[in-house]
């Protein structure tokens, strides 16, 4: 006899022994039996160790997911925290090799403006996903909405630089031309 063989008979053994007319289990009544003896059906079986079993198991699950949940906000954080710190530390770099504090803050604004312009833009073609459904996977959300906001973030930066900057020297000027006009109504 082959070994499968072997198990198929005792399997069958075991399901069909409990079973059978000599079994203990076979001479219970159903409860229909109970019902037609004019007797009430009473289940006393009733154990809380299955309600305190399912209780502490959805405890486990709630207590698993606050972890899960700070963890991922640790690791958020992080990551947020090397993007920041690696966005100021390359600005400083680039005002450091340009010799003028004003090229920091020029690097500073762009910088910051593209990587949240990329993180707005894979928003938003999260958005128009999803509303739109435009059977777009994960990845081309991601890919296509971070390439383009970091595009127009960038854009947008270097127009922040630009108008400040000009604004800037013009408020300068007028500075300059206020003073020169109140040294020359001293002198006179």
């Amino acid at each position: 006899m082959k070994a499968t063989q072997q198990i198929l008979l005792i399997a069958l053994a075991v399901c069909i022994l409990p079973a059978a007319p000599w079994s203990a289990a076979a001479n219970l009544p159903t409860p229909a039996e109970f019902a037609d003896a004019g007797q009430k059906f009473v289940d006393d079986d009733f154990s809380p160790a299955i309600f305190v079993f399912v209780l502490l198991a959805l405890l486990l699950m709630v207590f698993a997911f606050v972890v899960a949940a700070i963890i991922y906000l640790v690791i958020a954080a992080t990551i947020a925290i090397l993007i920041a710190v690696g966005i100021i530390s390359s600005s400083l770099a680039y005002g450091m090799l340009r010799k003028r504090p004003s090229a920091v803050l020029r690097a500073l604004v762009i910088q910051m403006a593209a990587v949240l312009g990329a993180a707005f833009g894979m928003g938003m073609f999260w958005a128009a996903n999803l509303l739109f459904d435009l059977a777009m996977t994960w990845k081309h959300e991601v890919f296509i909405g971070a390439t383009i906001g970091l595009l127009y973030g960038a854009a947008i930066g270097w127009l922040i630089t630009v108008t400040v900057g000009r604004l800037v020297r013009r408020v300068a000027d007028w500075a300059m031309c206020r003073r020169r006009a109140a040294a020359l109504g001293k002198a006179r």
